[in-house]
């Protein structure tokens, strides 16, 4: 019998999220302290725009040169911030 996914209403982050943090967890044998530093370093408080944009430029000084295409979930707001930050590379949102 398969499970339902896991409800995680109330928590601060995005089931997406915690998930993605129990999988890097059980996968690469990380403690605690350093999942909560990966989650710490990728999530945004505000999903707008301009938090994107942010989100977008602390990637870019991270990983030194431009990627080759972009790819996301479906939030609107990073179509918007790629047009700002990076014009020129393609974004794609499937999976």
């Amino acid at each position: 019998m398969i499970n339902p996914a896991p409800n995680y209403h109330g928590y601060r982050f995005p089931s997406e999220i915690i998930a993605h943090a129990v999988w890097l967890y059980f996968r690469f044998s990380l403690s605690f302290r350093d999942v909560e530093d990966l989650l710490e370093i990728l999530v945004q408080s505000r999903r707008n725009r301009r938090a994107a944009v942010r989100f977008f430029l602390k990637l870019l000084k991270k990983q030194g040169s431009l990627p080759r295409r972009l790819i996301t979930d479906k939030l609107r707001s990073y179509p918007a911030a790629n047009r700002t930050v990076m014009p020129s590379i393609v974004h794609r949102t499937d999976q």
